[in-house]
């Protein structure tokens, strides 16, 4: 195998430009959706004294671990976790059991309708789940 040289690629002022306004763009894009859930997080530690107050801006306030205590003595929550532990143990199971049921013999040539089936498949996943309900509603 032959030995590729390092080749430096001299950036044009336009590349640079360009890279700056989309490093910026990503730097803007990256504080509007992570200040709201630093915010979150915040309050989530805080004590409702300074919630109240309003008080928290961007760090927790009278550090509490008060509100996890309270919602996780609420059953309610423990339901709905073992549940959405379940359900993604039990689909991940399913997923997996479809897919290599129906991968192997797709993936051989001889199978006969293997265009139909491929197609059928495939047809699948460029609809969404809701587009029934969608196109009924409108």
């Amino acid at each position: 195998m032959a030995k590729i040289k390092n080749i430096k690629i001299k950036e044009s002022m336009g590349d640079r430009i360009l890279n700056l306004f989309i490093g910026f763009i990503l730097v803007l894009v990256t504080l509007i959706v992570g200040y709201p859930l630093l915010y979150v997080i915040s309050c989530s530690f805080s004590s409702s004294s300074a919630l109240e107050v309003g008080s928290v801006i961007l760090w927790p306030v009278d550090f509490t671990l008060r509100a996890y205590d309270f919602v996780l003595a609420y059953k309610q929550v423990w339901v709905g976790f073992r549940n959405s532990v379940m359900y993604v143990v039990l689909d991940v199971a399913w997923s997996m059991t479809t897919t290599i049921l129906m991968a192997y013999p797709l993936s051989r040539a001889y199978l006969q309708g293997r265009k139909f089936y491929t197609m059928f498949f495939y047809m699948t996943t460029r609809f969404g789940a809701g587009l029934i309900p969608l196109f009924i509603l409108k």
